[in-house]
């Protein structure tokens, strides 16, 4: 190893590298800011201008875009006429390529910043020299993360050279690195397109968080991965649009800190416990998603991907123990996820049941010391839902009618802030509590649900909530008594994160019973009536789809339900009305479904 090309973005590690070449005897060419980082330290280096006999040009646009540097790492050692190519035109061939790429992506999560900011994250030169090195792995030696230094040097002292296999494994890390960075400028680009249609070409970026003991059932092996573009959470716009802020770059100055994407498990801080199951993810990924719905302190529990236990209460205490009463049964070894901090007191009823992972803002000290003493159970703060809960608190954003989280609608929470008139707050209820971003988006949908079937991805926007009380319609004689509108918003929040056919029974914002993944509509509403008992009396019903024939409505009329909410739509709705008419019974139509599989 003779020379080696050095230009990176990220400078941690590269001056031990450069110190150690040099006194290995390799000759360092180098760019900008790291030629000048290495010629400080003391490390001996040529500029690449030294090297071309071009100036660096463009404000460095241009710098090792010329052939005398791709050619150099290019050429076949083996191929006599790529050599005497090289001979004829005084070029030394280039054995070690040391690159790493502009931070594209922190840029432009970064608040405020613009479209001209942006674009000039976007790294050319060191892409392509990356690509040329890695395609040449046979005799070039390519390094693209400070990762890998450390691994290298051990090595090339070791052995005196690199064995080509493991620059084989350091060229795919290349093409993976490559892949991975123009996908993250794609989605930069939909972002700010929003295309009406699907993308013609969709690239999702993944990198390992870990691998797992094994999958759903033992036999199956399993790794985790995360969306490095997922989970950001920012001040005012993330990126150039979003949730909060204007297309053209500007940012609100009342704009919350919320989370650009979904509350999720990226960047999850674990507390205490074992490491986190395949089941475990599935399920902490439905209980965020269920969660990040209400702005007001909310608990829910999950098993099997299904609520089995929801509450809305003034304070998280109380709204972990009516969750808890929503099913005692179920919620043993399942998953809670709670939208405040958790305290003593709400630590010391989590410690009476057995339950598999809590998920929270954060845990107080004295919490902490209790949960911790179960061994077993996995802890995890959630900083999206910190977020949520801070702004909530900090009075940054109303929640939409009184308990739903804004940000969950769909709506521009900057839009909530300082608007202190509770006219203001019921415009905004009604006339914007659905308005979700649309196209192609993956931040305006925000994100895209992918599904694996066999030989291709089923992608589509997530399922977001529409709750503008102004489009749904009461279709019944008996209007909704005004002391009920909570809980048919509550239910029909609930019910459009069971599995389908889906129906749950609601009171007093908390769910009573649930009939979840049933092959009929009537089984459903049986087993959630029949779990709620006679607590139904009084109480809602929602449907995440329309109802085929009246039989739901009379099974809710026997137990006592005194509202229901679904899609309407069938070709039936009428029988369902009439028989609503005759028990009393209100029932609204929301005119859109949300099955869910």
């Amino acid at each position: 190893m003779k020379r080696a090309l050095i230009s990176v973005s990220d400078k941690q590690g590269i001056v031990e590298l450069g110190r150690a070449l040099a006194q290995g005897g390799v000759e360092i060419i180098s760019t900008g800011g790291t030629f000048r980082l290495l010629q400080e330290a003391g490390v001996p280096v040529r500029p690449v201008s030294e090297v071309t006999g071009f100036p660096e040009m463009l404000e460095g646009r241009v710098k090792t875009l010329h052939p005398r540097i791709h050619a150099a790492i290019l050429a076949r050692r083996d191929r006599p006429d790529d050599m005497a190519a090289l001979a004829a035109h005084g070029i030394e061939p280039i054995d070690l390529v040391v690159v790493n790429l502009y931070p594209f992506s922190k840029t432009v999560a970064r608040p405020g910043v613009s479209w001209a900011e942006a674009i000039e994250e976007i790294d050319v030169g060191g892409p392509t020299l990356l690509r040329a090195a890695a395609k040449n792995h046979g005799h070039v030696v390519t390094l693209c993360e400070p990762e890998q230094y450390d691994e290298f040097l051990a090595r090339w002292r070791e052995l005196g050279g690199i064995p080509v296999e493991w620059s084989r494994q350091l060229a795919l890390a290349v093409f993976a690195h490559t892949a991975a960075y123009d996908a993250a400028i794609q989605r930069f680009f939909l972002r700010q397109l929003d295309p009406a249609e699907p993308p013609r070409r969709l690239t999702l970026p993944l990198e390992l968080v870990s691998g797992l003991r094994y999958g759903e059932n033992p036999h199956q092996q399993a790794a985790f991965y995360r969306d490095p573009l997922a989970g950001e959470v920012l001040q005012g716009t993330p990126g150039l649009a979003g949730v909060a802020g204007d297309r053209d770059g500007g940012s609100s100055p009342t704009a919350p800190t919320l989370p650009v994407g979904p509350i999720s498990l990226v960047g999850v801080k674990q507390r205490h416990g074992k490491e986190l199951s395949f089941n475990n993810i599935q399920d902490a990924d439905a209980a965020l998603a269920l969660i990040a719905e209400f702005a007001a302190p909310a608990a829910c529990a999950i098993k099997h991907m299904n609520p089995c236990g929801l509450a809305v209460a003034p304070t998280i205490t109380e709204a972990y123990r009516r969750a808890y009463e929503s099913d005692p049964v179920s919620i043993f070894g399942g998953i809670v996820a709670l939208n405040r901090p958790v305290d003593l007191a709400t630590a010391n009823l989590l410690k009476e049941t057995f339950l598999e992972v809590i998920l929270a803002p954060s845990f107080d000290d004295d919490a902490l010391a209790v949960l911790q003493k179960k061994k077993n159970l996995r802890l995890l703060e959630v900083p999206g839902l910190a977020a949520l809960a801070e702004a909530v608190e900090s009075g940054k954003i109303r929640p939409v009618y009184g308990f739903v989280s804004p940000w969950a609608v769909g709506k521009r929470p900057g839009a909530e802030a300082g608007e202190g008139e509770q006219a203001a707050a019921r415009k905004g209820e009604e006339a914007a509590a659905g308005q979700a971003a649309s196209g192609w988006s993956p931040l305006g949908t925000p994100f895209l649900d992918v599904r694996k079937v066999a030989g291709g991805y089923l992608v589509q926007q997530p399922d977001r909530l529409e709750l503008d009380r102004a489009a749904w319609k009461v279709v019944t004689e008996t209007p909704v008594p005004d002391e009920l509108w909570d809980d048919l918003i509550f239910a029909w929040i609930a019910v459009k994160h069971v599995k389908s056919n889906a129906i749950t029974v609601a009171r007093h914002r908390q769910l009573l019973g649930s009939g979840a993944g049933q092959m009929n509509r009537i089984t459903s509403a049986r087993l959630a009536l029949e779990q709620a008992g006679a607590k139904a009396k009084g109480a809602v019903l929602a449907s995440d789809a329309f109802f085929p024939f009246p039989d739901v409505v009379e099974a809710a009329a026997r137990a006592g339900i005194a509202a229901i909410i679904q899609p309407g739509g069938s070709v039936r709705d009428e029988e369902s009305i009439a028989a609503c008419n005759r028990a009393g019974i209100a029932m609204v139509f929301t005119g859109r479904r949300h099955f869910r599989h």
